[in-house]
């Protein structure tokens, strides 16, 4: 199981081998383009707007903003440059690894928040239609955290997939 950037390296992984896997789990993962297209720049949007996209509950937004003035700048600094020199170049996404997303053979769900402004579901519709037999579920009411915003509906969907397996 993997989200957002985590998502990216269980898929990487996975179109490596997948002998040690018995299920491939990806959440608002990025790693590939959709459309063509990566996702929009996050380093290039104010913190604000950020948490807006991030959220499908706009007080949550409101609350997280709050306590980044409690946030130790230096850890976000030291955060964003790590994250930066990995995923940053192209912007988060590798220009080959669709190609091999056909190599994932064992089940793969998908799952998105129905409101990531982050990484929109069109992204997981992208994975989709990349991994033989996927399935997509997309959340309402959340954002690029399902398994925070929807947890019931996150854990609904995740143990159905695990008891089909």
């Amino acid at each position: 199981m993997g989200t957002s950037l985590g998502g990216w390296v269980a898929a990487e992984m996975a179109v490596r081998s997948t002998a040690r896997l018995a299920s491939l789990t990806l959440i608002g993962a990025v790693g590939i383009t959709a459309d063509g297209e990566p996702i929009h720049d996050i380093f290039r949007m104010p913190d604000d707007e950020n948490l807006r996209r991030f959220y499908a509950d706009p007080g949550r937004a409101v609350r997280r903003l709050a306590d980044l003035a409690k946030v130790d700048m230096n850890l976000v600094a030291k955060n964003r440059a790590t994250v930066t020199r990995l995923a940053y170049r192209p912007r988060f996404h590798n220009p080959a690894l669709a190609k091999w997303l056909h190599r994932i053979d064992v089940p793969t769900l998908l799952v998105w928040g129905a409101e990531d402004g982050l990484v929109p579901p069109k992204f997981g519709e992208a994975y989709r239609a990349l991994i033989p037999g996927s399935r997509l579920v997309v959340l309402p009411e959340a954002g690029h955290a399902p398994f925070d915003e929807q947890k019931d509906a996150f854990l609904a969907a995740f143990i159905e997939f695990v008891d089909e397996i």
